[in-house]
């Protein structure tokens, strides 16, 4: 096996290229850090959503996310909604929607084997740093959280890829049961926190809703759902007509919930509707940081030190969802 890292441009911005025999990765340091392209390199299928409607550009810290090209893989950290920092000394602070490390550029450097990142916090002390690889299948995504200030910093992170998905495209959670509305367009799955069962719900017209098969773009829905406390640290989407398949891997100690974000073509509420799901494992929920912490489900950094924590993506085709985990392995 070989990986080959480069510095090039992506759409007029600087990026770095890690090559395999299996994937192609494209890093836009300057656009949130953000992997911008993944490309299965055995078919030429690209597994992240990308806008066609809108080109890159750099976002102003305090805008919102809906602005942007709302595309690739990127970090939400120390929130995911634009939230208030909900104790002192910082309490009251606005912390900005998608969280600060989306709104800055990175600092980036190509190493032999990673792509590492860097960039500081604007209205809270910490540094973050991302550190990229790729094996065969594998893609690693390793984080680095510090806090070099006298006081503790709670936070909600959560990694978000917008896959590019078909119709029929499942979700496959593994033991979850149930899941929790964070926001529904029209309130069709319910009002904010409102728990469901998974993987049928009862939607709000009475009718059951499937939630983990992906509908026709035209549906015109919007969802943004967490899952309860998980067991096991994976999530997935499975393509049952052709077999294509991504798997996320995580510690569920450390990671111990999965956002799922589906949308049929119904955000943004205004412009050119998209459709791609993101599988979002995290330490927190909801969305915002204020409400996570009253729940009692943040994480900490304590004072002077700092956690890590990794995320895998491996990807190919696969004979069924109950084999998902097992061959991408392989």
């Amino acid at each position: 096996m070989f990986t080959k890292i480069g510095e090039s441009s992506y759409e007029g911005q600087p990026a770095y290229v890690l090559e395999s025999e299996r994937a192609r990765v494209i890093v836009l340091p300057h656009i949130s850090g953000k992997i911008a392209s993944l490309v299965d390199e055995s078919t030429g299928r690209e597994l992240l959503w990308r806008n066609p409607e809108r080109g890159y550009q750099e976002p102003v810290y305090g805008s919102g996310w809906a602005e942007y090209d709302m595309s690739g893989w990127e970090d939400c950290f120390p929130t995911v909604a634009a939230s208030e920092y909900p104790e002192p000394p910082w309490e009251g602070i606005p912390l900005p929607e998608h969280g600060e490390v989306w709104a800055v550029p990175w600092d980036a450097r190509a190493t032999d084997e990673t792509v590492e990142l860097v960039t500081h916090g604007v209205r809270l002390p910490y540094r973050f740093e991302k550190s990229i690889s790729i094996e065969g299948n594998r893609v690693r995504l390793h984080h680095r959280l510090i806090n070099p200030s006298t006081f503790p910093i709670r936070y909600v992170w959560a990694t978000h890829p917008l896959f590019d998905v078909r119709p029929g495209t499942r979700i496959v959670l593994p033991k979850v049961t149930s899941v929790l509305v964070d926001w529904s367009r029209n309130d069709r799955l319910g009002g904010y926190l409102d728990e469901l069962s998974w993987p049928v719900a009862q939607g709000t017209q009475g009718r059951p809703v499937q939630l983990d098969r992906i509908g026709e773009p035209q549906l015109g829905y919007a969802d943004k759902l967490y899952t309860s406390r998980v067991t096991e640290g994976w999530c997935g989407l499975y393509d049952p007509e052709n077999g294509n398949a991504v798997v996320l891997t995580f510690d569920a100690r450390q990671l111990p919930y999965v956002g799922v974000w589906i949308n049929q073509g119904g955000y943004p509420l205004d412009g050119v509707p998209c459709y791609n799901v993101a599988l979002e494992p995290t330490c927190g929920y909801p969305d915002l940081l204020d409400v996570a912490w009253l729940r009692g489900a943040t994480a900490t950094v304590a004072p002077g030190q700092q956690q890590e924590w990794t995320v895998d993506l491996l990807f190919g085709s696969v004979g069924s969802d109950e084999s998902l985990l097992g061959d991408l392995q392989v």
